[in-house]
């Protein structure tokens, strides 16, 4: 008989960090959630530097393979994280990809020829803090708060 290798999610995390923690949180939960909510679900965009195609080409397999990968917004403020978490629908590349405005928050006019990366996701859920521990990076299991306070990537691959 053959073993079967148990296929694990890749989740997205994005990591941000804000001088008014709870002003910023309540901007991109709340208002990435009202639209989810009434439309069945968003598009959050990413400006900067995007992920690169390996990874991408990963996550969209997991989307597909697994229908359990999770986005995860992760804020900082000093030591202290708090993250929220959507299922992940879809990933698009800007350059290949702009969804219609009623599929995102009504500041993003501002912003968005700085998008470089748009995600799908359902509603946000606060992480339990338990959870957000638990978390390893897919690309050596190192544990994702460790990661976070070492680093200063914005998006990480996690399992």
């Amino acid at each position: 008989m053959g073993t079967t290798e148990k296929k694990i999610p890749l989740h997205v995390v994005m990591r941000t960090g804000a001088i008014h923690f709870e002003k910023i949180e309540g901007n991109l939960v709340e208002e990435h959630n009202g639209i989810a909510k009434q439309q069945g679900y968003v598009y959050l965009g990413k400006a900067g530097r995007r992920m690169g195609e390996t990874k991408i080409h990963r996550v969209r397999n997991s989307i597909q393979e697994l229908a359990a990968s999770r986005f995860i917004v992760v804020f900082r403020e000093r030591t202290k994280y708090k993250g929220f978490y959507a299922p992940l629908l879809d990933l698009q590349l800007h350059t290949d990809f702009t969804p219609d405005k009623k599929y995102y928050p009504k500041y993003y006019k501002n912003i968005i020829h700085d998008i470089t990366m748009w995600f799908k996701i359902g509603v946000f859920e606060p992480v339990p803090s338990k959870k957000l521990e638990s978390y390893l990076l897919a690309l050596n299991n190192n544990p994702l708060l460790d990661t976070l306070r070492n680093c200063r990537t914005s998006l990480l691959l996690v399992h």
